[in-house]
């Protein structure tokens, strides 16, 4: 009775176990899709945003905001997941440097530019160090699982 029930509890274990791990699965997939979506982003709105302020262009100005506003709420969903919050704001941050450089008269266009290119490099990385604050919590989470693994 006794081995019986050990049995069964070990079983219990070992799905709650198999449910966590397929959980985390599923969490490290998204995080890594999303950890890459900032970075294709801002390639993007970089084209967008630098063009559009050479040949002063609305509808390029507008691809930027869309593109602005998408990697925002990848970088809350993140942040909802576990994404550092400092990481966010300095992503955040960086980006409103690069829209305050799009405002300002066609004379300084090419000197803006230049600083939206800089700024660029800079929220290149952030975004490297976002990924590897998502690698790092995917490391973390999996070390867990496998201590709970190996304790249960």
């Amino acid at each position: 009775m006794l081995l019986g029930a050990a049995v069964v509890r070990a079983v219990l274990i070992l799905e709650q176990l198999m449910t966590q791990s397929s959980a985390e699965a599923e969490r490290a997939l998204e995080l890594t899709a999303s950890s890459q979506s900032p970075t294709a982003g801002s390639m993007a709105m970089e084209r967008a945003a630098r063009q559009s302020l050479i040949s002063n262009d609305a509808v390029l100005m507008g691809r930027f905001r869309e593109e602005q506003l998408h990697a925002q709420n990848t970088l809350q969903r993140m942040r909802r997941n576990g994404l550092p919050q400092p990481l966010v704001k300095r992503w955040q941050a960086q980006l409103e440097d690069v829209a305050e450089l799009l405002r300002g008269s066609a004379e300084t266009a090419l000197d803006r530019e230049r600083g939206i290119a800089l700024a660029f490099r800079e929220l290149d990385s952030i975004n490297s160090a976002i990924a590897r604050a998502v690698q790092d919590d995917i490391e973390a989470r999996d070390r867990a699982l496998r201590g709970n693994l190996a304790a249960g």
